[in-house]
Parts: structure tokens; sequence; C-alpha cells
């Protein structure tokens, strides 16, 4: 979970996003991940297929960065 976690969000500019977006995906795996051991798969099969739920980590990321662009501070002259 955490490569993929890192991958994903090397694919975002804004790095004060970066924490907020970890955490939020995150939960979602976690939550994903106690569904799976309750379906009966043991935590290391639970947690690929949560982490595969979430698709492709670069693509996922590219996807997120066009929601949290980075804010240009602009100057008036």
């Amino acid at each position: 979970m955490d490569e993929y976690l890192k991958t994903l969000l090397e694919q975002i500019r804004c790095k004060k996003a970066r924490p907020y977006i970890r955490q939020e995906l995150q939960n979602h795996m976690e939550d994903q991940i106690e569904a799976n051991i309750h379906a009966g798969m043991n935590y290391e099969c639970a947690e690929k297929e949560a982490v595969k739920d979430m698709g492709d980590p670069i693509e996922t990321g590219i996807s997120l960065d066009r929601i949290h662009k980075p804010q240009i501070a602009w100057k008036r002259a």
C-alpha cells in the first residue's frame, strides 16, 4: 500500500494537498482491506486486492492532479 500511495502522490503537483489525499486514500484502502478480510481473505491477499481495486497509481494520480492544481499567486501591478 505504501509504494502504491508513494507513486500516486508523486503525480500530484500540489504538495500541500498530498498529505490530505494520502490520508483519504489510505482510509479507503484500509476499509476495503477490512471488508476483504471479512469476506475470508488473509491480510496479505486483502491488501493486494484493495490496492488493485484502486487502479493504476499513475493514472489515478494524474486524475487527482487535475482536481488539486497548485494555486498560482497572482500579483497585481
